[in-house]
């Protein structure tokens, strides 16, 4: 059984263990118990019970680093009873921070208030970033359309939210604490989800339900995956690379070279290139190769063998064993043959 009971601020839990016999003692068994007393301090509503900081990772959009330019937020009380959209109003506004800390001056929509995710960010900084170019041929690749009037709408507007430069556009969540992250997709609600003392919460603008931060989504576009993620100002490739073995040239044809090239998005690269912990300025490009950079020159010569012996006055003629082109033995090739005089062979 077990005892509660309060003493001031202290919730105090006592919890008795009984271990009975059947009355039997001749195995030395006797009737027992163990105490456990467990406390937990009671905090009161509105109570500060923690501190934990929300950051604006812009890096899909064309920041290059988290918390671009001043998007980023620290000790933010957690009240008992508040939740993460809480937080993220007091990142944005200031509110309950102590004077003189830094706060993003941004603002949520309504839409925000009423359902807990958050749907659009007005007052936000775009100008002079733009889409790194890694992402947006994986974009094109997919054929997941970017909008022609707001490709690169940092030019001229301040808010930034879903559907903007791709139907794929809006806000998801990385929510780090305990040890553990946990990814929040698009249209998760922040308004029942609670952080612990210690907590960082990302809002990250995703371009394509997430797949620009290494997530997976067949919901619209050719690619399920992007092939690496775009977080923290730079991008971390990961691709599924396959070697594909050299085609050899021919007198006509061209061949292929040897190279690696992605089972998913298609990219070749070079044998020597390795992704594996390999990172880039976001707005650098990988070494790919283009299809002209594999090709291995025709060797321009036939490998000629003899095909038919000279009759009558018909040349004995030769075939190319890789072409098939079929041409006449005359003088002077290698493989020409003297016409055997007359009599050559007969009876003397």
């Amino acid at each position: 059984g077990s005892d509660i009971g309060f003493d001031g601020d202290l919730l105090t839990v006592e919890s008795k263990i009984e271990a009975k016999t059947d009355g039997r003692t001749d195995n030395g068994v006797s009737s027992s118990y163990k105490s456990f007393t467990l406390e937990y301090e009671r905090v009161a509503e509105d109570d500060i019970r923690g501190y934990c900081t929300v950051i604006i990772d812009l890096t899909a959009v064309g920041a290059d680093a988290v918390g671009y330019p001043h998007y980023i937020a620290e000790n933010i009380p957690i009240r008992q009873g508040e939740h993460a959209s809480d937080a993220v109003r007091k990142a944005f506004t200031g509110d309950d921070l102590p004077a003189g800390q830094d706060y993003m001056n941004l603002t949520p929509d309504a839409r925000f208030a009423s359902t807990g995710y958050l749907a659009r960010v007005y007052g936000i900084n775009l100008r002079g970033l733009s889409i790194p170019p890694t992402l947006r041929d994986m974009l094109e690749r997919s054929g997941e359309y970017l909008q022609s009037a707001v490709n690169d709408k940092q030019n001229y507007l301040d808010d930034l939210g879903e559907k903007d430069y791709a139907a794929g556009s809006g806000w998801c969540y990385f929510l780090h604490q305990g040890g553990g992250t946990e990814i929040l997709p698009q249209g998760t609600s922040l308004g029942d989800k609670e952080l612990r003392n210690g907590s960082t919460l990302v809002l990250y603008f995703t371009l394509a339900d997430g797949k620009d931060y290494g997530s997976a989504s067949s919901y619209r576009g050719s690619l399920h995956s992007f092939c690496g993620s775009w977080l923290q100002g730079l991008y971390w490739p990961a691709h599924d690379l396959v070697e594909v073995s050299q085609v050899d040239p021919t007198c006509q044809a061209d061949g292929v070279a040897a190279h690696l090239e992605c089972a998913n998005c298609g990219k070749k690269f070079g044998l020597d290139w390795d992704p594996n912990g390999v990172q880039y300025e976001f707005d650098q490009s990988e070494p790919v190769l283009a299809d002209e950079d594999l090709i291995v020159p025709s060797t321009g010569e036939h490998d000629w063998v003899k095909y038919e012996d000279a009759i009558d006055d018909l040349p004995a003629t030769k075939i190319c064993r890789e072409c098939m082109t079929i041409e006449d033995i005359l003088p002077g090739d290698p493989l020409y043959e003297e016409p055997a005089e007359p009599g050559d062979g007969g009876d003397s």
